[in-house]
């Protein structure tokens, strides 16, 4: 079932969670941030779900977890012992408006 609201100014559709999931999307969403910001919200009986909201936290929090893991890697084990490697980059990077079309980018080739 799809729903939309809409005012002047902004349109969303919304579509019904089934409840063989809703209870695993719901708190899986409230263990990393609040539900609103997932695109999750309750009305009458059933879960509602934005996905444009959805996916774009999904991605986010995807992104997080590989930077975790790549930050923690230690990338030298990666080469042969007779690589010259460039200087590595010992923090996290910023967080620019290029961070997350870079990245795409890079994935898609």
């Amino acid at each position: 079932m799809v729903f939309q609201r809409s005012n002047y100014q902004k349109e969303s559709t919304y579509v019904e969670v089934p409840q063989s999931i809703e209870t695993i999307l719901w708190e899986n969403a409230e263990l990393v941030s609040d539900t609103n910001e997932w695109g999750l919200f309750r009305e009458f009986d059933m879960t509602l779900l934005e996905p444009y909201s959805y996916a774009k936290c999904l991605v986010k929090y995807g992104f997080s977890i590989i930077d975790k893991i790549a930050f923690a890697t230690d990338v030298t084990l990666l080469f042969p012992d007779s690589s010259q490697i460039p200087e590595l980059i010992k923090s996290e990077p910023e967080n620019d408006i290029w961070q997350w079309a870079n990245r795409i980018a890079t994935l898609v080739g």
